[in-house]
């Protein structure tokens, strides 16, 4: 499907030649999802590069998970920074998982996301701010982690229905690794 100037959804002609036979993706660089629009621009295009700003954002966003890792795996210092460090990591990861979850906030202001997208974006955040107020704190990274793995999954729906370029994908899967990896620390430091 392609979304039009009006935001309307009509069928992808199965001549277009980012398409295999019968609509199903073509392999190659034009691979993915070939339909729909990202900001009024082709998706095709907009799949080719991320810009700078957001890759060193994204990277400034991870430099916490993986402080807070690597202080658990070679603690420095008073021993009472310890429990400190695990405490943090574990608010750092709400914090993103919010932070991405709302997202799907801007997309929707657009006017481009489904509301399966809106909904279990808004599950995921408050979800995870329940987990780090009621659970054990055992199982808080291991439901952060769950949560996580649900916004990616969001993530890649948004993607396929053409509402994120290939880029937005591969970043959201590259944060998303490095949290659940940090968060691994975190579960087995406990």
């Amino acid at each position: 499907m392609i979304t039009d100037e009006t935001g309307s959804r009509t069928q992808t002609p199965a001549s277009d030649p980012a398409l295999g036979p019968a609509g199903g993706l073509a392999d190659g660089p034009a691979a993915g999802p070939a339909h729909g629009n990202f900001a009024g621009k082709d998706l095709a295009a907009s799949d080719r590069k991320l810009p700078r700003l957001v890759s060193l954002l994204a990277c400034a966003g991870v430099l916490p998970f993986a402080a807070g890792a690597f202080y658990l795996i070679v603690p420095f210092g008073p021993g009472y920074f310890y429990p400190l460090a695990a405490t943090a990591l574990g608010w750092w990861a709400v914090i993103i998982l919010s932070f991405m979850a709302g997202s799907f906030w801007g997309m929707a202001v657009a006017g481009q996301v489904d509301p399966v997208l809106l909904i279990g974006s808004n599950i995921a955040a408050i979800l995870g701010w329940a987990a780090l107020i009621a659970l054990p704190s055992p199982w808080i990274p291991v439901a952060i982690t769950a949560l996580f793995a649900l916004l990616l999954l969001l993530d890649w729906r948004a993607w396929a229905t053409g509402q994120v370029p290939l880029f937005y994908l591969r970043l959201r899967m590259a944060i998303t690794s490095a949290a659940v990896l940090c968060l691994s620390v975190l579960v087995m430091a406990q």
